[in-house]
């Protein structure tokens, strides 16, 4: 699990280093959120996603990673459904337009078959039903006319929005037809 952490901060680091070395100061900021669950109610218990949740958080706030101010990351810890919501919130609030904003979510993901049989991913909070994902998760994905988490993301005013999910069904559609700025990814 360690080299897989490795990697990913390593990736993290090649995405977001040349943006540091080649901006003017002052020329632009970075918004993140850090989400790492792993002890649930009603799911199986994680081992790593609150220590991988943590290693990204350290490393956004380290002057050799990323060199992030407190301020400018959002970092909770076994999250319920409404501290998602607060923390894309506080994004909303906060993102500007010369901005770069990470969200990044370690922890269980779940996928079901909506009524038209369409296939739905699931971010699930540690407070989340089993039975009921559509209530009590996170959507990835639009629906039911409500907004879900990609949507939300790409409406921010940022100048980029990177969005790393360390989760099962991660990919669930990712790649639909119609989609507006999205690009297939490694999930």
């Amino acid at each position: 699990m360690k080299k897989i952490m490795v990697v990913l901060v390593a990736l993290l680091a090649a995405c977001f280093l040349p943006c540091f070395l080649y901006a003017q100061e002052g020329e632009w900021r970075m918004r993140a959120v850090v989400v790492g669950n792993g002890d649930y109610k009603r799911f199986p218990t994680l081992n790593f996603a609150l220590e991988d949740a943590k290693s990204i958080y350290e490393f956004l706030l380290a002057p050799e990673g990323a060199g992030l101010k407190e301020h400018e990351v959002k970092y909770v810890r076994n999250a319920s459904r409404s501290e998602i919501y607060e923390a894309l919130q506080w994004l909303k609030d906060n993102v500007r337009e010369n901005e770069r904003v990470l969200f990044y979510y370690s922890g269980h993901g779940q996928a079901e078959e909506d009524a038209q049989k369409r296939r739905c991913a699931y971010l699930v909070p540690v407070d989340a039903l089993t039975d009921n994902l559509a209530e009590t998760a996170v959507a990835l994905e639009d629906r039911q006319g409500r907004k879900g988490l990609e949507t939300e993301l790409w409406e921010l005013p940022a100048l980029q929005v990177a969005l790393v999910l360390d989760s099962c069904y991660s990919g669930t559609q990712v790649c639909q037809e119609g989609k507006k700025g999205l690009k297939a990814g490694v999930s």
